[in-house]
This record gives structure tokens, sequence and C-alpha cells, in this order.
């Protein structure tokens, strides 16, 4: 896998706000919506200082209809429920919010809520309507078309190697890495140090739902991908990069082994857990 640029920047990445949003509460910038499901969304951001994030979410773009209390919310969602993992995220002003509860293809209306934890003073990011959306995704799959045969998903994981802060020697921890395709609606993204080593970070490619169709599908080889780790008040540093070839496709019960492809200085891991 060809390394084609690294890029170190602080700037807006996906989606959001162009510039910082400048409050009695903390300063709030580079909003971002990821892992979008046909049930669930997450939304990132960074705070200028440790803050709690939460969230409102409406139905309606003129925020009417306040339907939070209806759904869950998690502040800083992990797999493993690690607190060390929001602490250190809080501490680079590293916000993220899962929503989940909600109805496939369906528009969502969000607001953010970010409070400082010194001061507990409250930044709501947008301050008043339009507020952002969200559409849901569709379903899904289990299996997909690839190659002209119908093909089991494998539950792909990119291992994110050597992840630390711009010093080169401190391990990453509660940072985000998030992975972007063209093919794909919305990003994915994963905590670094999540139930594994602090320099390590694992994307769940499966997650990846389709612009077009709504369902997670099958990334081929040479998809190209961008792969960013969103450090917060740290930087971002983003990483160009393609799908490996995966011939361990198959409907068994094993963990093939992993595909190990160089990546410049660092290397990512394509393990394939088939169902």
């Amino acid at each position: 896998m060809k390394r084609l640029a690294i890029i170190l920047v602080l700037f807006l990445f996906l989606a959001g706000s162009p510039c910082t949003v400048d409050a009695d509460g903390p300063n709030v910038h580079d909003f971002i919506i990821s892992d979008v499901t046909p049930v669930s969304f997450s939304v990132i951001w960074i705070a200028d200082e440790p803050a709690l994030p939460t969230i409102k979410v409406f139905s309606d773009p003129e925020g009417q209809n306040d339907n939070t209390s209806q759904l869950q919310v998690s502040s800083f969602p992990t797999r493993n429920g690690d607190s060390s993992i929001a602490l250190s995220a809080k501490s680079a002003g590293i916000m993220k919010i899962r929503v989940s509860g909600l109805n496939p293809n369906t528009t969502y209306y969000f607001q953010t809520v970010t409070t400082a934890e010194s001061s507990m003073e409250t930044t709501y990011y947008p301050e008043t309507e339009p507020f952002m959306s969200v559409y849901t995704e569709n379903e899904v799959s289990r299996t997909t078309i690839a190659d002209y045969t119908n093909k089991y998903f494998s539950n792909d994981l990119l291992k994110i190697d050597n992840c630390y802060l711009p010093d080169g020697h401190t391990p990453a921890k509660g940072t985000l890495v998030i992975a972007t395709t063209d093919q794909a609606d919305y990003p994915v993204s994963a905590f670094v140090g999540d139930g594994i080593d602090d320099t390590l970070a694992y994307i769940d490619l499966n997650n990846f739902f389709h612009k077009y169709s709504g369902n997670n599908f099958y990334l081929d080889a040479g998809t190209k991908i961008i792969i960013t780790r969103f450090m917060g008040t740290n930087g971002i540093l983003i990483q160009e990069a393609s799908i490996p070839a995966n011939t361990k496709l198959a409907k068994i019960t094993t963990v093939a082994p992993p595909i190990i492809v160089p990546y410049g200085n660092e290397v990512l891991v394509v393990i394939c857990k088939q169902f």
C-alpha cells in the first residue's frame, strides 16, 4: 500500500462550521458526522478546552420536536467501556457523541452541547436554526455482489499502528482515527487504545454504507480511503491510502491470518474475520 500524502493541519475536515464558534463556553470547531447506520449516528468535534459533550436531536429543521429523551445518547462511546478513553479525549478537547434508537431512511436534525469542565459554561452549536442534519442508512446486508459472485461480508478490520501524538513518542490514546471513502455516505471512526494497545486503533470497514443504496458494502482492492488521525488540540493528520487485495473471503468460522501491507514507516493490517 503506497502512502500518497501526509499533511498536518488544523482545519475543517469533512462537515460542519467553516470557522470556530466563539461563545461564553468552549470554542468549538471541526464538526464531523460519522458512523451512520440505519439506527444510529455519531458526531465528532473539537473544543478548545476539556469539556463534556452531549446533543439535542430533533425531527424537524426548526427544532420544535425534541426527540432526545426517546433516544440513547452516549458520550465518548467505546467498545470496552474504558473510562480512561474519555479522560484522554477530553484533555485534548476531542468530543464524540453517539445517538442510537433511530429509524432507517430518516432525516434527523441536531444541536451539539459542549460544557466546559472548569467553568460549567456551555456552548450550543448551531446556536439557532438551521440545525445540522443527518440521514440514516437503509439496512445492514450480510452478503454483497463482488466480482460477479455473491460473497459474505468478512468484517474487515483496518489495524492502524504507531498512533502517536505529533511529538512522535507519546501514545495517542483517546484520539480518534477516522476512515472515509468516496463510495460511502459517511466516515467511520474508532478511538485509539479502545481495549487494545495505546498506540493502536481498529476501523471496521463493514460499517461503511454506500452513498447510493444506503446498505453496507464490500470494498474492492484498490478502493481509495483517507485515514485521518483526529487529535483535537494536537492537530489533524491525514493519510491517503487504498484497500489491499483480500483473498480470504469465505463462509467459515475461523479468523484468517492478517494481511500485512507496508505503509511508509507504518503498517496497516487487514484482519479478515469471517462469519
